[in-house]
């Protein structure tokens, strides 16, 4: 428990540090987004390389180099704003998106989120930042004692209920979200979005893009569910949470796999008709 209380006043005093940012984030209501680095422009999704990602465009931060030389904390979501806009961007007209299999990026938000958790409060795959009227009748909070399976099925009764009820997905906490639909999301912030065509990676490509961007060798090491001793596949298949929840990404990471060449090229309208 001390460790989680140290983890929590560490981002308290981080926030505290980078109020300016946070501020802009709440008043623009821009906490996801298009990262730049280098003029690259790089789609920011939860658990499919956003850490990484904010990585390099927070090395142009002085508090953020400053910070992690000095008191070694690495507060690069707190350094980094999206861009505010794609109205000025004349000639790269091509946005990044990396990509996980839908498998392997619900398990790693189970591991780091619920059975790692560093916060002294479970976590919930609601959006505590919404104010939620109604009472469920299903559990929405984990902690490392609920199983993976248990997990799954809590993601699969909060959608079903969303659905239901025709309730907006700003209820569902940013790492529950589907990959399609954080990129669906990208036309409320950026209308002209659809002047623009999404490069598609599989997050294995990460390091060589990031490479290409920063100029020079990037070797991050990715916490990769594949050599986890924990046969998440098995618990993943006895629920239809893929089908279910997460079948756009399914599809659209079969295609990428599929594909002759390493990346897949799609238009805003294109990726919508998945």
């Amino acid at each position: 428990m001390a460790k989680k209380i140290i983890f929590l006043v560490s981002r308290i005093i981080i926030k505290i540090i980078f109020i300016d940012k946070l501020i802009f984030k709440n008043l623009r209501k821009h906490d996801l987004g298009i990262i730049d680095i280098n003029k690259n422009y790089i789609v920011d999704i939860p658990k499919s390389g956003s850490s990484s990602i904010k990585h390099f465009a927070a090395l142009k931060s002085k508090r953020f180099n400053f910070l992690t030389k000095n008191l070694k904390f690495s507060p690069k979501h707190s350094s980094v704003l999206p861009v505010r806009s794609l109205i000025n961007i004349k000639h790269n007209k091509n946005i990044v998106l990396f990509v996980k299999a839908p498998e392997e990026r619900l398990y790693s938000i189970y591991k780091e989120k619920v059975l790692f958790n560093k916060l002294p409060i479970n976590y919930s795959i609601i959006n505590r930042n919404v104010f939620w009227p109604i009472n469920l009748d299903f559990k929405t909070s984990f902690n490392k004692n609920n199983t993976f399976l248990e997990f799954c099925e809590g993601i699969i009764r909060l959608n079903n209920f969303l659905k239901k009820e025709i309730i907006y997905k700003n209820y569902l906490d940013k790492h529950i979200i589907t990959q399609y639909d954080h990129v669906l999301n990208l036309r409320e912030k950026y209308p002209n979005i659809i002047d623009f065509k999404f490069i598609i990676y599989p997050i294995s490509k990460l390091n060589e893009m990031l490479s290409s961007y920063s100029g020079k060798k990037v070797k991050k090491k990715f916490n990769s569910t594949i050599n986890n001793n924990f046969c998440y596949l098995n618990d993943i298949q006895k629920t239809s949470i893929i089908n279910n929840v997460y079948e756009k990404d399914k599809i659209i990471y079969e295609r990428l796999i599929s594909s002759k060449k390493d990346f897949i090229e799609l238009n805003f309208d294109s990726f919508l008709d998945i």
